[in-house]
């Protein structure tokens, strides 16, 4: 009855609908007039919505956004469940400024923090994130034709919000000072010029935002830096919106200072926070403010008329934790003091990765980013004058498209007049997993932890069957044999693969063998949440590590000493794969790049100083046997195959020269009697290498160490 009368009453409607005669009329009516608030003009293009896409749809490797990769603390886990069961009255509304556990432990630990007794019903106001603490801070205080002063490099919402306000942005830079005696380029090293800040205020400044530590820069702000903009906000009685976000993540032993606690400064500061940033769980979106309550007084005004309340059981999950590392305050087992050293190894672990395929990190003294120069790589892909997009745009696209790595350009974090100034930096996140086995992937090498060779060597822009087939049995080769099964599925390139004498090299361990160190596989095998993962090392029991990491990743592992020979699996932790060359001085495989042609395996030198010692191969050079070879850093081989190298000089545009030999320090023949026309030319490679090995051995007198290990290229024509 009740379904037939609806029926019947929707009927009715529509037919008065066309008796009134305007029914098919108002499908086809569009609107003409502006539908858009003029507010939002010039900031409906976002990075984050483009990048974000770029790397959903080409990379592998996602340090571009800034969120962990790694899990959330079990501690924070298993509060949101109690939080879930506990109480049913958790999955209902609770207070909208905040559920009152979680501003109490805020207001606790920020009496700890800054020195003074807080109220947590008005100093302390729970947001939708810092995203939307930042939001009601603008909304609530920026009037039309009111100025804010932001300081550059800044993350990027800052100018939109500032603009939909009504407010005009004023940009101050931080200027960079180059170290001296050629050490790394600090965070530190970009420094407000005093006259210049001072310069920016004015009658018309209402507020300047500050963050510390800074995204994307990872500068943390010094007392002294402080200081000065504390003078200057009581001199010109303007407000401090004080971004905060990253407060625990420093490094080296230095000190977030809170502005707030400056003499002149709580009266005029919002603090911002995130749950998101101090417990790893960005997508919780939990976040606050704390300040006088003359100001959060118009925040809450804001927020109750916006988003009005925040999420019951995460909010309630976040002030158990807070209670926790209330409890253990400035302890060892505390989040605060574990989180930052384990993010301080990754910074310097991506610093060492970034150094050796020539880029020029900027090392941060906080949060978890970190801008490296990529000048080095304009040849690589170079600039275009002509175009309206900065390099960084572009650069980061390209490495996105044929790298699999994303990251953010520096650029973005930029005013639109200040963006090509700035445009030969990135940013990258650390806050992953094996940071130095992503960057395999960038400097034209195919990295360990890829999976699988499957395919055409994308990103390269090389053509060639018989160098990509090469390249593939190369790989094939380094690989121990019990990973082969894992990383490379049947092709065609590597159908007689199996016909190859299998390389004996220092990181192929035999089952039984014992070793520091073993390659490795990780296994689809479900463990518990905190527990890492499974790894097959070639051993006859499983590994467990440190980490939980994605099922089919190649990774180094150094096993724990000592083992349990009861245990039915043994333990062990992931290391970069450059840890055993540079920690034990180790031999551990090599790794494969193509070049388009003969001079482009010099000009592509992965080395800053090029090639010290060169030697080219072929069956019309002096008898290796009788070579004595000078010390060397870094020497390149190059092996001609079937048609040697005469063929790739003539095949070279770049080069004038007819007798290849004019290219090589020496011109060796490695294989008498055994050229390509009766072996392989990948055979030809390791019988070349047996011959030179000892003359190399004889030429490197100087001890191998990690700051000048001498290195051999191979290439082939």
């Amino acid at each position: 009855m009740l379904r037939r009368a609806g029926l019947s009453l929707r009927h009715f409607l529509l037919e008065r609908k066309g008796s009134a005669g305007y029914s098919s009329c108002s499908r086809e009516a569009k609107m003409s007039r502006l539908v858009q608030a003029r507010r939002l003009e010039g900031i409906d293009k976002n990075i984050w919505v483009e990048f974000v896409k770029l790397a959903a749809t080409y990379s592998k490797v996602n340090l571009g956004q800034g969120f962990p990769d790694f899990p959330a603390p079990d501690f924070l886990q298993e509060a949101l469940r109690r939080a879930l069961g506990e109480n049913h009255m958790l999955h209902q509304y609770t207070r909208g400024f905040g559920h009152p556990p979680l501003v109490k432990v805020l207001a606790q630990f920020f009496e700890k923090l800054l020195g003074r007794e807080l109220d947590p019903m008005t100093n302390v106001m729970v947001t939708v994130g810092a995203y939307q603490a930042l939001f009601c801070c603008f909304q609530a205080f920026v009037d039309e034709g009111d100025e804010v002063i932001v300081i550059e490099p800044f993350f990027d919402c800052y100018e939109p919000m500032v603009k939909m306000a009504g407010g005009t942005p004023v940009f101050v830079p931080l200027r960079p000072k180059a170290p001296k005696d050629g050490k790394l380029m600090s965070s530190a090293d970009w420094q407000l010029d005093p006259a210049e800040l001072a310069s920016k205020f004015s009658a018309k400044t209402k507020a300047i935002v500050l963050n510390s530590p800074n995204n994307p820069l990872g500068k943390v702000f010094s007392r002294g830096e402080l200081e000065l903009i504390a003078e200057l906000c009581v001199k010109h009685d303007i407000l401090c919106i004080s971004d905060e976000v990253y407060e625990w993540l420093v490094y080296d032993g230095r000190q977030h200072i809170r502005i707030a606690s400056l003499p002149g400064m709580w009266d005029r500061t919002v603090i911002i926070g995130s749950a998101g940033k101090t417990f790893s769980a960005t997508g919780w979106k939990v976040g606050w403010t704390v300040g006088p309550d003359r100001l959060l007084q118009h925040l809450r005004t804001v927020h109750q008329n916006s988003v009005y309340h925040c999420a019951t059981v995460a909010q309630e999950a976040v002030a158990q934790s807070f209670q926790r590392e209330l409890r253990l305050y400035g302890k060892p087992d505390s989040y605060f003091v574990q989180l930052p050293r384990e993010l301080q190894r990754k910074r310097d672990l991506l610093v060492q990765s970034l150094v050796a395929v020539g880029m020029k990190p900027i090392v941060p003294e906080g949060t978890y980013f970190l801008v490296a120069d990529i000048s080095e790589f304009k040849s690589d892909v170079p600039d275009v004058p002509s175009s309206d997009e900065p390099y960084d745009y572009r650069f980061a696209k390209w490495m996105i498209k044929n790298k699999g790595l994303a990251a953010i350009p520096l650029s973005a974090f930029y005013s639109e007049g200040h963006k090509n100034s700035h445009s030969n930096f990135i940013r990258f996140c650390f806050a992953k997993t094996l940071i130095p086995s992503y960057f395999c992937a960038f400097n034209h090498i195919f990295c360990q932890t890829n999976g699988s060779v499957e395919g055409d060597f994308e990103g390269i822009g090389r053509k060639g069957k018989a160098c990509v087939q090469l390249a593939r049995i190369l790989q094939y080769l380094e690989c121990p044999q019990y990973l082969r099964k894992s990383f490379f599925p049947k092709h065609k390139d590597l159908q007689y693969a199996g016909l190859l004498n299998p390389l004996d090299s220092p990181h192929h361990m035999r089952v039984d063998e014992a070793s520091e160190y073993r390659e490795g596989v990780v296994l689809n095998r479900p463990t518990k949440p905190g527990r890492g993962s499974f790894v097959n090392c070639g051993m006859r029991k499983e590994v467990q590590i440190d980490r939980q990491l994605t099922p089919g990743l190649r990774v180094t592992v150094r096993l724990e000493e000592p083992q349990n020979p009861e245990a039915k699996v043994q333990k062990g932790t992931v290391v970069s794969s450059q840890h055993p060359r540079t920690a034990s001085g180790l031999y551990w495989g090599y790794s494969v790049r193509l070049a388009s042609c003969l001079s482009a395996v010099f000009s592509e030198c992965p080395f800053k100083e090029g090639y010290d010692l060169s030697i080219g191969t072929s069956e019309r050079g002096s008898s290796v046997d009788q070579v004595t070879l000078p010390s060397f850093r870094h020497a390149l081989v190059v092996f001609g195959g079937l048609e040697g190298l005469e063929a790739g000089v003539d095949a070279d545009p770049n080069l004038e020269i007819t007798n290849p030999s004019a290219l090589f320090d020496f011109y060796l023949n490695t294989c008498p009697g055994q050229g390509s026309r009766t072996i392989r030319t990948e055979e030809a490679l390791l019988i070349s290498l047996s011959a030179l090995r000892p003359h190399i051995h004889k030429a490197v007198k100087a001890p191998v160490t990690a700051e000048g290990r001498e290195t051999t290229d191979l290439g082939s024509s």
